[in-house]
């Protein structure tokens, strides 16, 4: 799996629970006004599972706002712009 870094931004926390040459496994903890800047990646798709409180997925083309809770999960396409 090939990972491009385009900047760095703030996280509460993050733990990396498995890793490989073609996945990556982590728990990102966001506080109150953090998020993750606008990327995409080219060869997989991000899956998303809620743990604790609400988490909000921004994506672009097309333009769409997905809130999940605890036990919920989505998914976005590799190539699909995404914010969290």
């Amino acid at each position: 799996m090939k990972t491009q870094s385009t900047g760095t931004y703030e996280i509460a926390e993050r733990e990396i629970l498995a890793s490989g040459s073609d996945m990556r496994v982590q728990i990102l903890a966001l506080a109150d006004g953090q998020c993750v800047p606008w990327h995409h990646h080219s060869e997989i798709t991000d899956s998303f599972v809620g743990l604790d409180g609400v988490t909000v997925i921004e994506t672009r083309a097309p333009d769409e706002t997905t809130s999940i809770g605890p036990g919920q999960r989505y998914s976005v396409v590799r190539e699909q712009p995404l914010t969290s």
